[in-house]
């Protein structure tokens, strides 16, 4: 997955209105504002509070990756992404709560 497809999928998911360049550069779109840049998998400004919204948990490895994981009610690991960049792998773990979301029928 680019860093343009987590980029769009993070921001459908949390109900963004965006456009994305034909560079891949995607934009949040803002009545009566100018467009702004919107990257949750490298910018701290766009994907850290989404760390705190989704009471993520990061963890460095042996490997150099970062390994995120987002529990259920239950403090149940539910969800996980694991890339070498701590807001990427946050936002992976985003988009597979999502998705395991959407297939159970529950809510976040």
């Amino acid at each position: 997955m680019t860093p343009t497809d987590i980029n769009q999928k993070i921001a459908s998911i949390v109900g963004l209105n965006i456009k994305t360049t034909d560079t891949g550069i995607t934009f949040i779109k803002t009545p009566n504002k100018p467009d702004r840049h919107y990257n949750p998998a490298q910018d701290w400004a766009d994907g850290g509070p989404l760390i705190d919204r989704y009471s993520i948990c990061l963890i460095p490895t042996v490997t150099d990756e970062w390994t995120a994981i987002i529990g259920n009610e239950h403090g149940v690991s539910a969800a996980f992404g694991s890339h070498y960049s701590p807001l990427t792998a946050a936002c992976l773990a985003i988009i597979q709560h999502h998705e395991l979301i959407s297939h159970t029928g529950t809510t976040s």
